[in-house]
C-alpha cells in the first residue's frame, strides 16, 4: 500500500513533468495553461476527425470517383500522345525503326530519356548497346585483369566496350548512367 510520502512524490514528479510539457508547448507557439492546452489539442483533434471524414465522405461520393477516373483517363490520354509524338519522331529519323511503342524500346530508352537526353539521343543509345551485343567479340585483356571492374566514371570508349552482363550489374549500369549523363551535358 502507498504511503502519503510516496504519493506526494509521484504527484510532484507529475507536476514537474507537467510543468516542462507545458514549457515545451509554450516555446513552440501553443500557449495557455494546462486547461487552455488540453481544450485546444482536444480541438484539434475534433477538427482533424471531422476534416479525415470530409474526405472519406468525398472520396465514396460517385461525382469524386467520375472526375477521378476521368483525371486518369486523360492522364493516360495525354501520355500515350507524348509516348507516340516520341516514336514517330523517332521513325521519321530512323526508317528502319521496327518498335511498335516506346514500351519496346526498352529501359535503357526510357532512363536516357529520365537524364535529359533527347529521343533521337536516347535511341541511338540504344542502337548502341544492341549492336555492341550483336556484335560483340571477347577482348583478350591482360593477365590479372578482372572483367566489369566497377569504377567511378566511365569514358564513353569504356561505355562502348560493356557487355550486357557488365550492364546486368545494377552498381555497374548505375555507374554508366551516371557517366553517360556527365558526358552528354
Amino acid at each position: 500500500m502507498l504511503n502519503e510520502k510516496t504519493v506526494n512524490k509521484k504527484e510532484e514528479k507529475a507536476i514537474e513533468l507537467l510543468a516542462v510539457l507545458i514549457k515545451l508547448l509554450n516555446d513552440n507557439g501553443i500557449n495557455g495553461d494546462y486547461k487552455e492546452i488540453c481544450k485546444n489539442l482536444e480541438l484539434s483533434k475534433q477538427q482533424q476527425e471531422k476534416e479525415f471524414e470530409k474526405q472519406n465522405i468525398l472520396r465514396n461520393s460517385p461525382e469524386y470517383n467520375e472526375l477521378s477516373e476521368k483525371y486518369k483517363r486523360m492522364k493516360r490520354e495525354q501520355d500515350e500522345k507524348i509516348f507516340s509524338d516520341d516514336l514517330e519522331e523517332i521513325k521519321a529519323e530512323y526508317l528502319d525503326c521496327t518498335a511498335q511503342s516506346i514500351d519496346d524500346l526498352g529501359e535503357i530508352f526510357c532512363i536516357a530519356r529520365i537524364l535529359g537526353l533527347s529521343n533521337i539521343e536516347a535511341y541511338e543509345l540504344v542502337l548502341k548497346l544492341q549492336n555492341r551485343e550483336r556484335d560483340s567479340i571477347p577482348v583478350i585483356g591482360k593477365v590479372g585483369s578482372s572483367k566489369g571492374t566497377i569504377k567511378d566514371f566511365y569514358s564513353s570508349d569504356e561505355l562502348e566496350r560493356l557487355s550486357k552482363d557488365d550492364l546486368d550489374n545494377p552498381d555497374i549500369l548505375e555507374r554508366a548512367i551516371k557517366s553517360l549523363s556527365k558526358l552528354h551535358r
